[in-house]
């Protein structure tokens, strides 16, 4: 068993509940590598089969718009009728 700074023994030497350190250890990444890869999975499977969405097909319209939007600061109208008073 190794021994750290102050006769403290190193974690993944040490045997908890008759595992070994470096076996608990090395679960433990698997573990949040595994959980980690079904909450992604789960989340980007909406995005894979979800209709395709061409923004790029007229680049110069969009442009145009996000400079009249963005830099021009258009402001859109937040009721079709409005009131006075």
């Amino acid at each position: 068993m190794t021994k750290l700074g102050g006769g403290v023994a190193s974690p993944a030497e040490v045997t908890f509940w008759l595992v070994q350190g470096r076996s608990l250890f090395l679960a433990l990444h698997l573990l949040g590598i595994a959980c980690f890869l079904y909450i992604l999975a789960k989340r980007l499977t909406p995005l894979v089969r979800a209709q395709r969405d061409l923004r790029f097909d007229r680049p110069c319209a969009r442009l145009g718009l996000v400079l009249k939007f963005w830099l021009g600061q258009w402001k859109q109208p937040r009721y079709r009728v409005g009131r006075s008073g």
